[in-house]
């Protein structure tokens, strides 16, 4: 950086990659603590940078006063056990904001929309839980012939508002959206767009920017320790080739209308698991993933209700 740019006292770009430094090396030594293979070193590599540019989506780049669904979790973005079947969004909020979220629900399975009270960058509230106010589910809402909808998201209903209206807990700190599909072909996916009514959307100021780009490094460590974290739990409170409810899910929150079942497996080259189980007779979505010691989904490796 010449000194012919002024950089108000904030950090450079060199300055921010040099944050980023030590970031693998860090996660390796949680990972394998008695050397990474070089496969395993790369394949680190490649993770540290999708959660980079994920980062740079749902951290940097989020603002409660323009919101945009950002995607969190996929196939590229491979943290948290992401369900193939799924599309995960989320946007950060102002909780004594007004919204307004609209779009046409289309006709996957479904797509809800949950509150969440926690900071991604607090690991203490990731590891002990923080409450879940509200999960909400476009089927609820008034839909049109085309399955238009709009719904206001609010601390309180606006006098003289007669449509739908979602209240936003004082709490709330994000949103998630989790659109499942189950029949990628034919089903047509649901368009959804927030907009913020009581703010005039001012940019976001300098030092917020640099704040939340020095953020990086922390959400990286934090995001992929805390899943490395839960794969070690399973195993010491699950135990090895034990298949049952998460515990830990529950009692962190997880999403009120799911239910998590875990399990820690060895399997060695000349065997297979076999999962065999009855299934509930009304069950709106069911799904089976395999995951490494990272909880990256294995590629591949899922079943689910037709």
């Amino acid at each position: 950086m010449t000194d012919r740019h002024d950089t108000g006292g904030l950090p450079t770009w060199d300055d921010q990659m040099t944050s980023l430094h030590g970031v693998v090396d860090h996660l390796l030594e949680t990972w394998r603590p008695d050397g990474a293979t070089a496969a395993e070193l790369q394949d680190m590599n490649k993770l540290v940078l999708s959660i980079l540019s994920d980062g740079y989506l749902c951290r940097v780049y989020t603002d409660a006063h323009r919101p945009v669904f950002m995607p969190l979790w996929n196939y590229a973005m491979n943290q948290g056990g992401p369900d193939p079947d799924y599309v995960y969004s989320t946007t950060e909020v102002d909780s004594a904001g007004t919204y307004r979220i609209t779009g046409f629900r289309g006709t996957t399975r479904f797509v809800e929309i949950t509150q969440q009270t926690f900071d991604m960058m607090n690991r203490g509230q990731l590891e002990h839980g923080s409450p879940v106010p509200h999960t909400h589910d476009l089927d609820d809402l008034d839909l049109d012939d085309t399955g238009y909808f709009s719904v206001l998201l609010s601390p309180e209903r606006h006098d003289g508002h007669h449509g739908d209206w979602w209240p936003l807990d004082p709490r709330t700190k994000r949103l998630l959206m989790r659109k499942c599909s189950c029949d990628w072909g034919g089903e047509v996916d649901a368009r959804v767009a927030i907009e913020r009514l009581d703010a005039s959307g001012g940019d976001m100021t300098p030092e917020e920017i640099a704040r939340r780009f020095s953020d990086l490094a922390g959400w990286i460590k934090g995001m992929i320790g805390f899943d490395m974290g839960l794969v070690r739990w399973y195993r010491e409170h699950h135990g090895v080739n034990e298949f049952m409810r998460s515990t830990k899910i529950d009692s962190i929150g997880g999403l009120p209308t799911q239910a998590y079942y875990d399990g820690i497996y060895e399997i060695d080259d000349d065997e297979a698991l076999i999962c065999e189980t009855a299934l509930p007779r009304t069950s709106r979505y069911w799904q089976a993933l395999v995951a490494d010691d990272r909880f990256c989904t294995s590629t591949g490796s899922t079943a689910r209700a037709a």
